[in-house]
């Protein structure tokens, strides 16, 4: 089943795998403005996401992989505290499963299911591939923001996003 996800990825690409992750249609790739709910629940998903990986790297990653999970879900509590104080401002009342989308819980699954350099690898096409839909979905709210407050945060996240992005990839090119 991992080399089936191996193949899918390099086959497909790391944009592909991003819109897969969002269900049936990517929110990114949608062509009205995103309002600033749906940008929060978009990212409380990413940051979950995040939170999940933790769990994976300290069961079968490296201590660098250990290192780099706890390094995005530290970020990713950060920013979740942040994203509530904005939702508390926007007045939007969201709601959250606790269970990741089925996308997003077929991909945990995978990277339990690898050891090894398995496990790396795969590890840092999902953190790819979830960074540069994060990104996308950022930059794309930036273009007709509707909040002045997420305006600002998302400015400030993408850079921060971006640099974690490029991490990832030089990681994963590492690994090849």
């Amino acid at each position: 089943m991992l080399r089936l996800l191996a193949i899918i990825l390099m086959a497909t690409g790391a944009p592909a795998l991003a819109t897969s992750l969002g269900g049936d249609t990517d929110p990114n790739e949608r062509g009205a403005a995103i309002a600033v709910s749906e940008v929060i629940a978009e990212l409380y998903e990413f940051d979950r996401f995040q939170q999940d990986a933790l769990d994976s790297a300290d069961l079968h990653g490296s201590e660098g992989i250990q290192n780099l999970a706890e390094t995005h879900a530290d970020a990713a509590r950060k920013r979740d505290a942040a994203l509530s104080q904005i939702q508390k401002q926007a007045n939007t009342d969201l709601t959250f499963d606790c269970q990741a989308r089925p996308q997003r819980a077929d991909l945990l699954a995978a990277l339990n299911a690898s050891d090894g350099p398995d496990f790396i690898r795969s590890f840092y096409q999902v953190e790819v591939a979830e960074h540069r839909s994060v990104i996308r979905l950022l930059q794309r709210y930036l273009v007709a923001p509707d909040n002045e407050t997420m305006r600002d945060f998302a400015a400030r996240e993408l850079p921060i996003l971006g640099s974690a992005l490029q991490h990832a990839e030089a990681a994963l090119d590492d690994e090849k």
